[in-house]
């Protein structure tokens, strides 16, 4: 049954009064002796310690909070920066506008699903952590600029402060592949803004949405963007393609890079003092992805073979395999299919039978266990309160071989918890695939919750929690301790 507006917003309400009070009293400690509540100059020790901050309430961060939002705010406070640098201007210095950035969304560690409501949260950890109230005056108001109340109409409406800022919040995000948001993007970003809130249930989200549809009303957000890049350029000279150009390399700098694998991790902790906090129940189910978890990647090994066997260049083999596998991994074309087209494009004749022609995929050979997981794996099925599972994404052709092989590697996993993509019929790599929602129903249906995926992908781990409320964890192949310590952590082993 669709659950009501009222009923969604009583839960999301508990949980504000759950996270709010924690995130608040870590963020008041932690930032009482800075500029942004200490009545003096921003300082390079301000920004330091108001990522310190950041990083301390991730632990308490709404599942909804995408590893996207973390890039965000470091990506556009350095941007705000460098463009506070280049204007030289008083009335919004260079490290204050480097911190007013990274600070301003923090309503969506509690709340980042909701357009409007989250800017309220804003300000409300604004005042209950005492911000200088001449700083919250420089921060762009949103709610204006997308038509509520006092209506932005042009950029003669802003503060040089409030130009600057929202100009960088604009600009401060990056593309699926890594790659920074670019100017030409913007041009287009109303049309994703109107479908990422599409189905808004509250007022204020329908409102944004008119604001930012309906051109005869004001000036929209992102006309409101080109105002203030072409208002830089003619008073201070200032070409944002290239400030966009070094805040993005400083961004790629190993210290902010491991700074963002800090907070993703963080957000990811089974410590149980945060379980304790976020009321959250113990995990008596743990799911693992196989390749990359509980096997070393095995992807290279298997299309050096193909390519082998057919006697053909490598990178033919990932191109046919790359243009078949996304309908393979959850069997929307049949294993017979697969093959057939998979042999065409190799220049080979179809063997007599399926066996035949599945033979070449078959390479036991390849997978290794990665070190330590049988170890790990063991510790785990002796804890009486924990079930394992794997759930992993597999074509045809090698499911068989792969499943064999993990009962034999991993036979703590009993064989009916190994769900493979290529026989459940959907796999985690399709848009909107429902394989957690399968997981979640052989499980008949548990607390989300109370289990915790285990993927070398983040984009699954994110998914795994964000969408569906799993606990999730990113494992690299390269740091199979961190697993190891947040198990132990969590008294799972």
């Amino acid at each position: 049954m669709e659950r009501t507006a009222n009923a969604i917003l009583q839960t999301e309400r508990a949980d504000v009064k759950i996270r709010g009070p924690v995130i608040t009293e870590i963020l008041k400690d932690s930032l009482a002796a800075t500029a942004l509540v200490q009545d003096k100059p921003f300082t390079d020790e301000d920004v330091v310690k108001t990522r310190l901050a950041i990083l301390l309430v991730a632990p308490y961060a709404h599942l909804r909070v995408f590893p996207s939002y973390w890039e965000h705010i470091v990506y556009s406070s350095i941007i705000a920066r460098h463009i506070a640098q280049n204007v030289g201007s008083d009335q919004l210095y260079p490290y204050e506008a480097e911190v007013l950035q990274f600070f301003d969304d923090v309503g969506s560690l509690v709340i980042p699903h909701r357009y409007f409501r989250k800017n309220v949260v804003n300000r409300l950890f604004d005042r209950n952590i005492g911000v200088r109230q001449n700083l919250e005056a420089k921060h762009p108001p949103i709610p204006q600029i997308l038509g509520r109340g006092k209506v932005v109409i042009s950029i003669n409406d802003l503060t040089l402060p409030q130009i600057i800022l929202d100009l960088a919040d604009n600009l401060g995000k990056l593309n699926p592949d890594g790659a920074p948001f670019s100017i030409a993007q913007k041009k287009r970003y109303n049309e994703t803004q109107l479908r990422r809130y599409a189905g808004g249930i509250f007022a204020s989200e329908r409102f944004g949405l008119r604001a930012l549809a309906e051109k005869g009303k004001q000036k929209l957000a992102i006309d409101l963007v080109f105002d203030e890049i072409e208002f830089l350029r003619m008073r201070y000279g200032i070409t944002i393609e290239e400030i966009c150009k070094d805040a993005f390399e400083e961004f790629s700098l190993q210290n902010n890079q491991r700074y963002l694998r800090n907070l993703n991790e963080a957000q990811e902790t089974l410590d149980p003092k945060v379980d304790e906090t976020l009321k959250r129940p113990p995990v008596e189910t743990v799911v693992f992805d196989a390749g990359g978890v509980l096997f070393q990647d095995a992807d290279s090994a298997l299309f050096k073979g193909l390519a082998s066997f057919f006697s053909q260049a490598y990178e033919d083999v990932i191109l046919a395999m790359n243009d078949l596998n996304p309908e393979a991994f959850g069997n929307k074309i049949s294993e017979e299919e697969y093959l057939r087209r998979f042999w065409d494009k190799m220049g080979q004749p179809y063997p007599e039978n399926l066996d035949q022609a599945r033979a070449p995929f078959r390479q036991p050979e390849i997978y290794n266990p990665i070190n330590g997981m049988q170890d790990l794996v063991r510790s785990l099925a002796q804890n009486p309160n924990i079930q394992l599972y794997v759930l992993s994404d597999c074509i045809h052709p090698v499911a068989t071989t792969v499943f064999n092989w993990i009962a034999k590697e991993y036979p703590q996993i009993p064989p009916d918890h190994i769900l493979i993509s290529s026989r459940i019929n959907t796999a985690k790599i399709e848009t909107n695939s429902p394989a957690f929602q399968i997981l979640l129903k052989r499980l008949s249906n548990p607390n989300p919750q109370s289990v915790l995926f285990i993927d070398d992908n983040p984009v699954y781990t994110t998914t795994a929690r964000a969408r569906y409320g799993l606990r999730s964890i990113h494992f690299r192949e390269n740091d199979p301790a961190r697993l190891d310590e947040e198990l132990k952590r969590a008294k799972l082993i």
